[in-house]
């Protein structure tokens, strides 16, 4: 027997627990929450496949079968470097999606099979929603922004996490090579996750596994093609540590659970999301007033999805480096409005989308959510819009199903002044400014789509397949 939930029968004050009767029906499929004694655990997986050092590539990670897998998280360092050659990195401050330059998407498959991808651009929009007080959320969003690991030369072993990217900007000597290293604490927000009676029971399904796919980051471009100096900059590399939380319950508890959920014969349905990705491109610009222009963005949204939300990200892509970089957008105005056949289905200044469009609806008493956008420091960074009540899969609550839309569009407006736009740098032979309305082509916009699905479990075997797709 688990050693945790030993210990909980022998105590007596579990044992008075157990006899106290509660109202609470939503613990554990209908379980009282104070009755059944449980342990909650936590293991550290390294890949079990792939290769750090590809910069480009895919990491694997093995899900033990320890229980009902309550929570995961990535602990990540960004091994990268910079000199004062012609390969100069300026990071994003204050941007939640920092993160994102080494990480394109995470998914959990079985047997190959994908159960739910989550893109980066998603990641900090959920892990704003299931935040559950202003000091989580600060820190959440701050380990997705990141923390400086090295001074220089020095790389912090083990991580401090302790001075935030936003405190301090990299300066060097000349002809100096500086180690750049980022840490970062990234939650992989799956749907089984958001609440207890979701999480997948691992003993019972087949193997599952973590993919996270890499790609290049701005300070990693460089390689060793740095100019002679000491010391030499460090491998570039993502370094990735899988942290999972499990919790175990009495075994009668267990096969209360079981047989509840997941009769012979009989397939468990779970409603999930999975998410879809467009790129909204430069489209044209017109002049306004008498210094203002308005930059126009364009996505065609080709799917017969349920949708929930819309995230928003802007970012810089220059075609001659293999790497995109998150970028802010403090100082631009931006306007949205989902067309259908010409016709405004939704519309509303990010403003409005942020605040009062952003009110949280609920039809059920539930046990955490909130309004799930990025809250006012951290807004520049992107965007979400709401289409349904709510914004986690605890009920289904509303949407749009894109299949009744008739080439639905989602149109970007950015809002500059003439030639006092908001300033990005791209690592082009050295620091280079640019300007939104000088270079509206230098920017794209991640769209991400949020859609709903149906998971099946079966009861005999295990296996899980998606029944229902949009």
């Amino acid at each position: 027997m688990d050693l945790t939930i030993h210990s909980q029968i022998q105590s007596p004050l579990v044992r008075t627990l157990q006899s106290i009767p509660t109202n609470s029906a939503n613990f554990v499929h209908g379980i009282p929450d104070n009755t059944p004694p449980f342990s909650k655990t936590q293991i550290r997986v390294k890949p079990d496949s792939g290769n750090p050092d590809n910069l480009n590539g895919i990491l694997t990670f093995k899900i033990p079968q320890q229980g009902h897998l309550n929570n995961a998280y990535l602990v990540y360092r960004m091994y990268g470097n910079k000199s004062t050659g012609n390969e100069v990195s300026v990071f994003d401050s204050d941007n939640v999606f920092n993160f994102g330059e080494g990480i394109e998407y995470i998914e959990v498959r079985s047997h190959n099979n994908v159960i739910q991808r989550i893109y980066a651009e998603a990641i900090p929009f959920e892990a704003a929603s299931i935040a559950q007080g202003e000091q989580a959320l600060k820190n959440t969003l701050q380990g997705l922004a990141g923390y400086w690991g090295s001074d220089g030369t020095l790389i912090h072993q083990p991580p401090r996490y302790t001075r935030p990217t936003y405190q301090q900007t990299p300066t060097l000597a000349t002809g100096r090579v500086e180690n750049v290293v980022r840490d970062f604490l990234i939650p992989i927000p799956l749907s089984s996750t958001f609440y207890l009676k979701d999480n997948f029971q691992t003993r019972m399904l087949e193997d599952l596994h973590i993919y996270v796919k890499t790609r290049t980051a701005t300070t990693q471009f460089l390689g060793t093609q740095a100019p002679t100096a000491t010391p030499l900059p460090v491998t570039n590399r993502h370094d990735l540590e899988l942290v999972l939380d499990f919790v175990n319950f009495h075994e009668n508890v267990e096969e209360v659970i079981r047989n509840e959920n997941f009769k012979p014969d009989v397939p468990a349905a779970l409603l999930q999301s999975d998410y879809l990705k467009f790129a909204a491109l430069y489209n044209r610009s017109e002049l306004v007033g008498t210094g203002g222009k308005n930059v126009y963005y364009e996505t065609k949204l080709n799917t017969d999805a349920l949708v929930t939300d819309i995230f928003i990200v802007p970012k810089v892509s220059p075609s001659t480096r293999p790497y995109v970089r998150p970028q802010s957008m403090r100082n631009t105005g931006f306007y949205f409005e989902l067309r259908s056949s010409n016709e405004v289905v939704m519309s509303g200044f990010k403003g409005e989308l942020d605040g009062v469009e952003a009110r949280h609806y609920s039809t059920v008493t539930r046990q955490y959510q909130n309004e799930g956008v990025l809250p006012l420091r951290w807004a520049s960074g992107g965007t979400r819009i709401r289409l349904g009540l709510n914004n986690t899969d605890e009920y289904f609550d509303g949407g749009i199903s894109f299949q009744s839309l008739v080439e639905p569009t989602l149109v970007i407006r950015a809002t500059v002044p003439v030639g006092n736009a908001f300033s990005f740098y791209v690592d082009e032979g050295g620091n280079q400014q640019y300007t939104l309305d000088s270079n509206p082509e230098l920017v794209e916009f991640d769209v991400i789509l949020k859609r709903k699905v149906m998971l099946r479990i079966d009861g005999n075997t295990g296996k899980i397949s998606k029944s229902l797709e949009s």
